[in-house]
């Protein structure tokens, strides 16, 4: 009984003495113990602080939930369909035209990329308007008028080459000094800002020639394409003529004269394309 007594005597003394803590101001006593209450609005400060930091991480983890529903839900980019007669008298009026009047262009078989957009030219082709159909193909950004030229740019280079086939053909049956003819060709696209806005050109060139190495004929091709508006792009077509001798020369001495001919037709093109810039933005 004593033992008992003498186990039960430490834990009374813990009981009475923790029934008489005191704090003193600006503690008070919560949960056994003092703590700092600075505002003395009979909370301990550390739980306010504990309290208000999760409430923090509660309204952030809300508004970031908001977020990313507004994300999931955010509508897709729209723009309205301008009108190709507008772009037309615009394109007419900067270069003092009075026969740029643009008609659809009729296409043989076009593959499903080019089914995306309809293509409006004048009788002179020097400009070529592409009309995108379906808004979710719409141009917002430098990257989908990237996507949008490499894809188109592979289509072109796919024509010409079918086109140098049959020339190539038509040349053999011409004469028999042309009999197993072949062409050397070089097709690249690259983009340069003009006025702020990304531009892609489109350079290419094609050389005919006979058995012998000899030049029979030749072409080129620049093109610069420009961002009228989300769903049109329009593409200008140098205009301006290379005097070159194609026949009878080697088509490595050709070469030596024609590509830097070719190189210096950017600065036409740039000129152009200010002025569709202007025409674009309607001004």
């Amino acid at each position: 009984m004593k033992k008992i007594l003498y186990l039960m005597i430490p834990i009374m003394i813990a009981m009475m003495l923790s029934g008489c803590l005191v704090c003193e101001e600006p503690l008070i006593k919560s949960a056994g113990r003092c703590c700092l209450d600075a505002n003395n609005n009979g909370l301990c400060d550390d739980a306010e602080d504990d309290a208000e930091a999760d409430d923090v991480a509660e309204r952030e983890e809300e508004a970031q939930e908001a977020g990313e529903s507004e994300e999931t839900d955010a509508e897709p980019e729209t723009s309205e369909p301008v009108s190709i007669d507008e772009v037309g008298r615009a394109i007419d009026s900067k270069f003092g035209a009075s026969d740029f009047r643009f008609r659809e262009y009729d296409r043989e078989s076009p593959n499903r990329f080019e089914q995306s957009y309809e293509v409006y030219a004048p009788s002179v082709e020097k400009f070529f308007i592409y009309r995108l159909k379906d808004p979710q193909d719409y141009i917002f950004s430098d990257e989908d008028f990237r996507r949008f030229m490499e894809e188109q740019h592979k289509v072109n280079v796919e024509d010409e080459e079918e086109i140098n086939y049959e020339k190539i053909a038509d040349l053999e049956e011409q004469s028999i000094n042309n009999k197993n003819a072949y062409y050397n060709s070089s097709y690249e696209m690259y983009s340069k800002e003009v006025n702020g806005e990304t531009v892609f050109f489109e350079k290419g060139w094609v050389m005919y020639n006979s058995q012998w190495g000899y030049a029979i004929d030749g072409r080129y091709i620049y093109d610069a394409n420009v961002l009228c508006s989300p769903d049109t792009v329009v593409k200008i077509r140098v205009d301006k003529k290379l005097r070159l001798r194609w026949y009878s020369i080697e088509m490595e001495k050709l070469l030596v004269n024609f590509l830097p001919q070719i190189d210096e037709q950017e600065k036409y093109l740039i000129s152009d394309i200010k002025r569709v810039q202007e025409a674009c933005s309607m001004d």
